[in-house]
């Protein structure tokens, strides 16, 4: 619930982007305004007021029952958001205003711990609507339920639809480090990185990704007279996949031994290099999606010779001295910038 809260604060920002696309008389639209204002604000009831006073004027007006529900939804009164969720939904009126709907209808189920009727909602919404937000929920509920193959799966139609949405990224990112699939999980989270570089929460995740870095203890270990002892643990049922993934932890793990004063920036911009040099290795074994979306992407910034700007730019928000490099090598960053340019416009 705690994760789906934190998610919901992200998405309140995002659902704005549909006020006022329809029509609205001048009294409505000023009431509408101001309680937009006020749930901008955090003053949900005063908000709610002047939404029903809208409604006084057109009691079929979407956008006032919608932003209803959000307030609602804001107020963690779920009930009341279903009921105003529901009405959206029933008018149709726009396809912008019914696909909200459905999602705040099934993020009010998903609250109220009815995940199973979350699903179906925003199921229903998805065989009408090919819309990220819906598939995004959906995977979001379905990974509280630990259903991580059917967040997975919504997870990358999300980014199907919206390359750029952050979250999505994220959440991928987070179903494959739940079975341990170390590889994808980088390469969805750096995905997440260049999407939100300076983000509270790319920091967060970065310091959760440095864990990674520098591994347990009993992993690797140096003996008194200076050798490295490598501790696998492997065995013959586990597929080359883990073994790649084992010994390429166990390279920074290296690094930092052999050592020392290599900085968490240094590590972490070596580990980047090193994963991108063997990407060919693991293409084949790779899930259809992580083949054709990020390893041709990362692959071409490896050919291009921008890993090292590209590891520095996902981490300024996170290490100062990334930030402090990037400053330093503005040629480098042009560089990048023209590539991702010339990438978009190639699609």
């Amino acid at each position: 619930m705690k994760a789906t809260t934190i998610i919901l604060t992200v998405l309140l920002c995002v659902f704005q982007t549909f006020s006022f696309a329809q029509g609205q008389n001048s009294d409505s639209e000023i009431f509408i305004r101001k309680g937009i204002e006020l749930h901008d604000n955090g003053k949900y009831k005063k908000a709610i007021k002047q939404y029903k006073k809208a409604l006084k004027l057109n009691n079929e007006d979407v956008l006032a029952l919608y932003e209803l529900a959000m307030s609602y939804l804001a107020m963690e009164d779920y009930n009341k958001s279903i009921y105003y969720s529901k009405k959206v939904i029933e008018l149709d009126k726009d396809d912008n205003s019914t696909i909200l709907g459905y999602v705040n209808y099934g993020t009010s189920l998903d609250m109220l711990g009815k995940q199973d009727e979350a699903l179906k909602v925003y199921e229903k919404g998805m065989l009408r609507f090919n819309y990220y937000l819906l598939y995004y929920n959906h995977a979001v509920t379905a990974l509280s339920m630990n259903k991580i193959e059917l967040a997975r799966e919504s997870a990358i139609s999300s980014i199907t639809v919206n390359p750029n949405h952050g979250s999505s990224h994220l959440l991928l990112s987070k179903t494959y480090l739940l079975e341990n699939k170390l590889t994808q999980f980088l390469l969805s989270k750096y995905f997440f990185f260049l999407v939100e570089p300076s983000s509270q929460r790319s920091s967060i995740e970065y310091s959760n990704l440095k864990k990674l870095q520098h591994l347990d203890k009993d992993l690797i270990t140096k003996d008194d007279k200076g050798n490295l002892n490598l501790n696998l643990n492997f065995n013959v049922t586990d597929d080359t996949t883990y073994l790649h993934q084992e010994i390429f932890l166990l390279s920074a793990k290296t690094k930092k031994i052999i050592n020392p004063s290599i900085t968490d920036t240094e590590l972490f911009v070596s580990t980047v290099k090193g994963l991108f040099e063997t990407l060919e290795d693991f293409k084949s074994n790779e899930p259809e999606f992580v083949a054709d979306f990020y390893i041709p992407i990362y692959q071409k910034i490896q050919e291009k010779k921008l890993t090292e700007p590209f590891a520095y730019f996902i981490l300024q928000g996170s290490e100062p001295d990334a930030k402090k490099w990037l400053e330093n090598n503005e040629k480098e960053l042009e560089r990048l910038y023209s590539f991702f340019s010339a990438d978009q416009e190639g699609k």
